[in-house]
């Protein structure tokens, strides 16, 4: 069983945060524009990213699909702390 820890600060250096309202068509394009990013800082793939995205729904609009909101999420490392 993993152990909760409080009151601790976890730094990072090197990450990449992609926030903004995309359309679902544009989703393979945004993901392209961020490889293209890491590439042109000069950095390179180490590895591969810890989990699959996954989808986490913030707002569901059934009527008109365009105002659903949806946060994506990928693991990068594993939790150290």
């Amino acid at each position: 069983m993993l152990e909760i820890k409080e009151n601790r600060e976890l730094n990072v250096a090197n990450l990449l945060s992609y926030r903004g309202k995309v359309k679902q068509a544009e989703l393979e394009n945004a993901g392209k524009e961020m490889a293209d990013y890491i590439q042109n800082a000069g950095t390179k793939r180490v590895g591969n990213p810890i989990t699959v995205g996954y989808n986490v729904t913030k707002k569901m609009d059934m009527l008109n699909p365009e105002n659903t909101e949806i946060d994506v999420y990928v693991g990068i490392s594993p939790n150290i702390l």
